[in-house]
């Protein structure tokens, strides 16, 4: 059962999620919880009501299987320019070519299925359609149709550049092209 937030845990979010387009999000999935300890499912969701800033920003990820394949459900136009690809309807495993991120990916499902909390993290990283290394910064909320069983994950995310002279699988050491920077359940 998901607990109701109190006030520490708001306070928590809106100091980690700080005024952008993370804390709206959080903040509007609270609203779409349906008050008795179950978590939000798609069906919840309006986009009439979410954020209008974040929706350049937004992802909707199917979960199969108890998170063995995650799909791309909708993909915002941000995210879409920026990589210079339409990921619509494709599995994570069959977008990145990288073996580091895709289980850094799966790995941050995991920890959101088994906690059912929401979670934000940062990463510094260098996607294949970059110049050069970005932080990525990302608020991942889950949805479960049926309100116990999490089957999708309504996301932001937005990356920003960094010093170029930050070589990230330099910095982090030869086999990695993604670290974590911050890790937080809200």
């Amino acid at each position: 059962m998901l607990m109701s937030l109190n006030q520490d845990l708001r306070n928590q979010a809106a100091a980690v999620l700080e005024p952008t387009i993370f804390l709206p999000v959080w903040q509007y999935w609270q609203r779409c919880l349906p008050g008795d300890g179950t978590l939000p499912g798609r069906h919840n969701l309006d986009p009439l009501d979410m954020p209008r800033l974040s929706l350049p920003y937004t992802l909707l990820v199917d979960v199969l299987n108890r998170g063995e394949r995650l799909r791309f459900r909708l993909i915002g136009t941000e995210l879409v320019k920026m990589s210079g690809r339409n990921l619509t309807g494709k599995f994570y495993d069959e977008c990145y070519a990288s073996s580091h991120l895709l289980s850094y990916i799966h790995d941050l499902y995991a920890a959101l299925l088994e906690t059912r909390r929401p979670l934000y993290t940062e990463n510094i990283g260098t996607p294949g359609w970059a110049r050069g290394p970005r932080m990525v910064r990302r608020l991942m909320l889950p949805l479960a149709g049926n309100g116990q069983d999490i089957d999708m994950v309504y996301g932001v995310q937005d990356f920003t550049p960094v010093s170029e002279d930050l070589d990230a699988r330099e910095y982090f050491g030869p086999n990695a092209d993604v670290a974590e920077v911050r890790r937080v359940f809200l």
